[in-house]
């Protein structure tokens, strides 16, 4: 197996338990009925901050976080370039490359 699908292969196995912990935190929405860039105010999954701040969404598990909360990039094997990324995926995806053999 290439280094490439070992990287997804891990992906998808980090990604789950961080999409089910980032569910855990949040009503369940439907994507397709609620557009990415709503007017109504969201919260962080993280730390709960609401109002009008700017929300971003983490490009690996897709969850919705304030700029505190979402501040690395991190290049994905869905993207060539590096994605916003929320500090728990940050730290967990940086977890898994370290100690994924070059």
């Amino acid at each position: 197996m290439d280094g490439k699908h070992k990287i997804q292969e891990e992906h998808v196995k980090l990604k789950q338990p961080l999409e089910e912990s980032h569910r855990l935190q949040s009503p369940p929405v439907d994507e397709q009925d609620q557009p990415l860039l709503s007017e109504e105010p969201q919260v962080c999954q993280l730390c709960q901050e609401g109002g009008s701040l700017t929300k971003n969404v983490c490009e690996n598990c897709r969850g919705t976080f304030c700029d505190a909360c979402s501040t690395n990039e991190l290049p994905l094997p869905s993207s060539i370039k590096p994605e916003r990324v929320c500090n728990p995926c940050h730290e967990q995806l940086m977890k898994q490359y370290s100690t994924s053999p070059g």
